[in-house]
């Protein structure tokens, strides 16, 4: 058993016994000389026969990011030229890595080709549940309703469907425009 605060280093035997009055759970632990460390003042709490410190105060300071760091350094005084177009071009990579302009992905290129097929299969002014879809358009026939039913969402948020909820029983319809 290890203890991680110095004040509970000499351990006397091993007992059973309670925490607290406020935890109900026995532990099997190595107890310290001085139980009342563990219960009065020292924010201590054995788990899995480990005590550790809790809500300790350490400092919220967080790691800084990659950028904030070439940031950083961009702000120093005495860099050379190349050190300062290396630097640049770190930024310039950084920003093109995190800006959203990613091709599609080959799972998102065919459930598009998905969407278009439940689109052209589904006929005007009829209601659709998921398991119709699956069961009528030929698309989409081998899929789960887990599959279809985002997809059918996502043509939802698009405005390519409309979705009606009637006793927990999703329905959609298709819109199509003039």
């Amino acid at each position: 058993m290890e203890y991680y605060a110095p004040q509970i280093r000499k351990i006397v035997k091993k007992v059973k016994f309670p925490l607290d009055n406020r935890h109900k759970v026995w532990y099997n632990t190595s107890v310290p000389r001085e139980r009342n460390n563990l219960i009065k003042g020292r924010n201590l709490i054995a788990r899995n026969g480990v005590v550790t410190m809790a809500n300790t105060n350490s400092s919220s300071v967080r790691k800084p990011t990659k950028k904030q760091m070439f940031e950083g350094l961009l702000k120093m005084e005495g860099l050379s030229a190349e050190q300062i177009a290396f630097i640049k071009h770190e930024l310039e990579l950084l920003e093109k890595k995190n800006s959203g302009e990613k091709k599609p992905t080959a799972t998102q290129v065919a459930n598009e080709a998905l969407k278009v097929a439940i689109y052209e299969g589904m006929q005007d002014n009829r209601l659709y549940t998921v398991t119709e879809v699956i069961k009528e358009i030929p698309a989409v026939a081998g899929l789960t309703n887990q599959k279809v039913s985002p997809l059918m969402n996502q043509m939802v948020e698009s405005g390519l469907l409309t979705k009606t909820v009637e006793k927990r029983r999703s329905y959609f319809k298709v819109v199509r425009t003039a």
